[in-house]
């Protein structure tokens, strides 16, 4: 981004001019900045781990153009249903760049998976193990499969690598369905998978997760069985407070983190070695990490009101419909007036969306009825910020536009893509009132 004569740009594209034009609210991606941060994933891994390969989480943001690009860099994908290993396939991904996770994957989903040849099926349960080899069986198929482990590791924030969770195997269980693996002609144990949670800042939690790897490797190998991969998932962490220009707001550790991504790989790859395994595969889940700040949500303020005690409030053209995170994770995103972007952002507002719902906030308001609220109560804008003004939420790009939703029958808006020659192209087409009841049955 860059501010200039009173206007900012993205890729040179001039953002009020893009929002006055297409209107809003209107999702942003720009390619340049999604090829940077996955060459940079992609450079640090080659570098400390050279059997290392990334995939993308499609959960983060399946939109077929970014798979595309995602794609043609050699990033494989990892899907969580049948409609992403759809999609997936759809971009031009063969089976052999397909990695299948996910707690419910269903009947359908693995009897696809199973047909389609991909490359593993990471299995997270007893259950799963036992349907995915009676569908083998009545194929004649042998599936590749990992075991998903919870290694019983403490994240920062997002926590999936624990047992309380819904998620993986205890390591004990991966055990039994080694041995069951090993005996069984339908199924081709080739993997073992942990995903430990998200924005994730202690590297020690990676170290532990690996030691823990390391031992189930060790059991799986005195029974006989070789393991080709180990699947560490993702969970690095963003930095959601950058802005182009200075913003006074005091925000939790967890959107600020400090990380030294060279330092993560390295780390592992000296592990790797320590532990006898360069030959090993190790691949990576990211989503977030490569995703989320190559996108904005461009908005605009539709209604403006002043209390009794001279608090102001903005309401926005985009609430949790658009950004669910904002209240179902209490998670914050920057924003910036772009109508008035050479003004200093330092008066008070409160900010809502236009749902008829009182959590449609940008802010937390049951946190601050107990006096312990997750997010700031107030965003900095300029003082004179009125109806009109085209604002924008940036780091928007993972779990924005795939969690958005038509609550209160507001249509999803386009999704845009700037290309790395300029060009401005629509991805996603916005709905319209039709797409609302299209489906519907009078």
């Amino acid at each position: 981004m860059s501010i200039g004569n009173n206007r900012i740009y993205l890729d040179d594209v001039d953002l009020l001019e893009l929002a006055e034009e297409l209107g809003t609210p209107l999702y942003v991606f720009s390619e340049s900045r999604l090829r940077e941060v996955t060459n940079n994933l992609m450079e640090l891994s080659r570098r400390y781990l050279p059997n290392s390969r990334i995939y993308y989480a499609l959960k983060a943001n399946s939109n077929l153009s970014i798979l595309n690009i995602l794609r043609s860099m050699g990033v494989g994908a990892e899907v969580v249903s049948c409609g992403e290993l759809y999609k997936a396939l759809l971009a031009g991904y063969g089976p052999e760049d397909i990695i299948f996770n996910g707690p419910g994957k269903g009947v359908e989903a693995i009897e696809f998976a199973i047909k389609t040849g991909i490359n593993c099926i990471n299995i997270d349960s007893e259950y799963e193990y036992d349907l995915i080899e009676k569908l083998a069986i009545s194929y004649g198929l042998k599936p590749r499969v990992a075991l998903r482990i919870v290694p019983e590791v403490e994240a920062q924030v997002i926590k999936t690598g624990l047992s309380w969770t819904k998620f993986g195997l205890e390591i004990d269980r991966a055990i039994e369905l080694g041995k069951k693996a090993l005996s069984s002609p339908f199924i081709d144990l080739v993997g073992i998978h942990s995903h430990l949670g998200s924005q994730i800042t202690d590297l020690y939690t990676w170290v532990e997760a690996m030691k823990k790897i390391f031992g189930l490797l060790n059991e799986l190998n005195s029974l006989g069985i070789s393991i080709e991969h180990i699947n560490l998932g993702g969970g690095l962490p963003i930095d959601y407070t950058l802005s182009p220009i200075e913003l006074d707001i005091d925000v939790p550790d967890r959107f600020k983190p400090v990380f030294n991504e060279e330092l993560f790989f390295k780390t592992l790859g000296n592990m790797v070695k320590e532990y006898g395994l360069e030959k090993m595969s190790i691949f990576f889940e990211f989503g977030r990490r490569i995703i989320a700040d190559s996108g904005i949500l461009l908005t605009r303020v539709i209604n403006i009101k002043k209390r009794v005690d001279g608090e102001k409030w903005i309401i926005l053209d985009a609430g949790f419909n658009l950004l669910l995170s904002s209240v179902l994770y209490k998670w914050y995103y920057p924003l910036i007036n772009i109508t008035k972007i050479s003004e200093p952002h330092n008066h008070p507002f409160r900010v809502g969306g236009p749902l008829c719902d009182t959590d449609d906030a940008f802010h937390d308001i049951p946190g601050e009825e107990d006096n312990s609220p997750q997010l700031p109560k107030y965003r900095p804008l300029p003082k004179d910020t009125g109806v009109g003004d085209k604002m924008m939420f940036m780091h928007v790009g993972a779990y924005s536009f795939e969690e958005s939703s038509t609550y209160n029958s507001f249509p999803r808006p386009p999704i845009v893509l700037i290309s790395v020659d300029g060009d401005i192209k629509v991805i996603r087409r916005g709905e319209t009132l039709f797409d609302l009841v299209s489906k519907e049955v009078l």
